[in-house]
């Protein structure tokens, strides 16, 4: 979803606003009012601020006359920016395991093993479109998450699917809430664990009354803890 949003803001500045000389997004929120589905979609976009460094765009999703997603962008020319620029020390830690890529499109790396499947891919389909290789011996803390992607069909990533990239990633919170992290590719015994967040979420997402959606929530801690 975000990924068209950014197409749509692409064309506008290609198009419309090409006077702007601003192709470059540097500030993107959205918020999901109402569930989207497949098919058609109307993009309605709305010119909030134009300014010389920075501009200002208001975008409206509808489908059948319900507006589902709207979003504020910002846009900018970063290479004409200028202004100070300041070393630190900052390094990735723990630093990131080395990697073949050759290796790793054979599944062969020495690090990194492909996850065949992601927890409920049936109900969070967009996985499917995606390998995904995680660290061959589990994440190394449960607070972060390390992996390669590719997209299944061999399509390179480009700007506008940085949005999708950054869905693309384990659900932190699975790996406190289970004994062993499910987005790990080995486990102790071999054996895929079960995720749980993604189910009681496909659960809760159909409770549309508030006081159906507490006892639905209540009702799923107690089944948790029966199970455990």
């Amino acid at each position: 979803m975000t990924a068209t949003f950014l197409k749509v803001i692409e064309a506008h500045f290609k198009g419309t606003l090409f006077a702007q000389n601003q192709s470059h997004t540097i500030a993107l929120h959205l918020d999901f009012l109402r569930r989207t589905q497949a098919g058609n979609a109307l993009f309605t976009v709305k010119d909030t601020k134009l300014g010389r460094q920075t501009s200002v765009i208001h975008v409206t999703l509808s489908q059948d006359g319900r507006e589902e997603v709207v979003g504020y962008i910002t846009q900018s020319n970063m290479i004409a920016e200028t202004g100070v620029t300041f070393k630190t020390s900052y390094v990735p830690h723990p630093a990131p395991l080395p990697v073949d890529l050759a290796r790793l499109e054979k599944d062969e790396d020495e690090h990194w093993a492909r996850q065949p499947e992601m927890p409920f891919a049936s109900f969070r389909r967009a996985t499917l479109k995606t390998h995904f290789h995680f660290p061959r011996n589990g994440q190394r803390e449960n607070s972060m998450a390390d992996e390669w992607i590719r997209l299944a069909n061999g399509e390179k990533w480009t700007n506008s699917s940085l949005g999708y990239v950054c869905d693309m990633w384990p659900m932190p919170v699975e790996a406190f809430v289970n004994d062993e992290n499910p987005y790990d590719v080995k486990h102790k015994d071999g054996s895929p664990r079960p995720a749980k967040f993604w189910c009681k979420l496909h659960f809760l997402s159909k409770q549309h009354d508030s006081r159906k959606l507490q006892r639905a929530m209540k009702l799923s801690c107690k089944l948790d803890m029966q199970a455990s």
